[in-house]
């Protein structure tokens, strides 16, 4: 199985295992209303060019995928998905983790359904903590998460342990 950018040519594909994937999200969170599963293929491929997609192979089939940008305060994530045959293999670690290769030394965010237990828990072993929690539109609650390794910025954010210092004062322990 090997990781690598996802191309144009993938769009199709990507979009086809991202109904499959998160068809079972919306059976856990009780509707078919969430964005994954709302957007339309013309969506997808209008929204490529944004982001960085990685992609996870088994042959010539994409069984992984997840897509990230760098914005000014953080590295966005999102479209986390795994083929359901595939999952439980560290699939969805591996291309966090590709993410943080590919923007080092960044924070990171990301978002899910708080009804999303094992997505959240999975983020949770990686690293990232929940920071906000908001209702969305469709009446679902999403919890947002980040994991900052950012050692030193600019605007003079420094992680000491688990304490959160931003110029000099400390915000308190990270949860």
């Amino acid at each position: 199985m090997e990781c690598t950018f996802a191309t144009e040519s993938d769009i199709k594909e990507l979009f086809e295992l991202q109904r499959v994937a998160f068809e079972s999200e919306a059976e856990l969170v009780g509707t078919h209303d969430i964005p994954p599963l709302l957007e339309t293929l013309s969506d997808a491929e209008g929204d490529f060019p944004n982001w960085k997609v990685l992609k996870i192979t088994d042959g010539n089939k994409i069984i992984a995928s997840v897509r990230c940008k760098k914005t000014l305060e953080c590295v966005e994530i999102g479209r986390l998905m795994v083929l359901q045959s595939y999952r439980k293999r560290g699939l969805g670690t591996k291309l966090l983790l590709e993410v943080e290769k590919l923007f080092s030394n960044e924070v990171y965010e990301l978002f899910t359904c708080t009804k999303s237990l094992p997505n959240i828990q999975l983020y949770q072993k990686a690293g990232y903590r929940i920071f906000k929690e908001e209702q969305g539109k469709s009446g679902l609650s999403f919890v947002y998460m980040r994991k900052n390794v950012k050692k030193r910025s600019d605007n003079g954010i420094k992680v000491l342990g688990t304490e959160e210092i931003y110029n000099g004062v400390c915000y308190g322990k990270r949860s």
